[in-house]
């Protein structure tokens, strides 16, 4: 049985628990994030999701303001879990969460990758999400790695 929905506060420790098995098998989170401020953020304003396989927490993703346009959102954090991978989850995931999103009225949904991330920038573009190009942002670490803003419409 699958089920994407809110977040409860009594999961934020299983969600935290994920991030870390999944910061093992993806560099570019470390140990300064995402940690359990940032999940706690988002569940504040009801913009944490996760998405659950037969009871059990496999993926999450969460929202906050975009930088970019008044009318959008920006996912992050969005995560599967390394055995629930490449099983369409992740696909699962981020339509749900879109639709959830659009029925609050949001019009634009963004979300930030890195340029040295391919298979990611793959995903969102069959998702149907644009890519507008670099931007600014305060984690860039070197010159040659810099993040890309993708934008899906509703």
């Amino acid at each position: 049985m699958e089920e994407l929905r809110r977040a409860m506060f009594h999961e934020l420790d299983e969600i935290v628990d994920l991030c870390e098995l999944v910061k093992k098998t993806y560099s570019f989170w470390d140990r300064d994030y995402p940690v359990y401020e940032n999940f706690f953020d988002d569940y504040k304003k009801d913009l944490l999701f996760v998405f659950l396989v037969d009871n059990k927490i496999i993926g999450a993703i969460g929202a906050e303001k975009s930088e970019w346009t008044d009318e959008g959102i920006t996912l992050h954090m969005f995560m599967v879990h390394p055995d629930y991978r490449q099983k369409g989850y992740g696909k699962k995931i981020f339509l749900g969460v879109e639709d959830i999103l659009v029925s609050l009225g949001y019009k634009k949904i963004d979300l930030l990758v890195r340029n040295d991330h391919p298979f990611a920038m793959k995903m969102y573009e069959n998702l149907g999400y644009t890519n507008w190009g670099r931007v600014k942002t305060p984690w860039e670490v070197e010159n040659d790695i810099f993040y890309l803003l993708y934008r899906k419409n509703h």
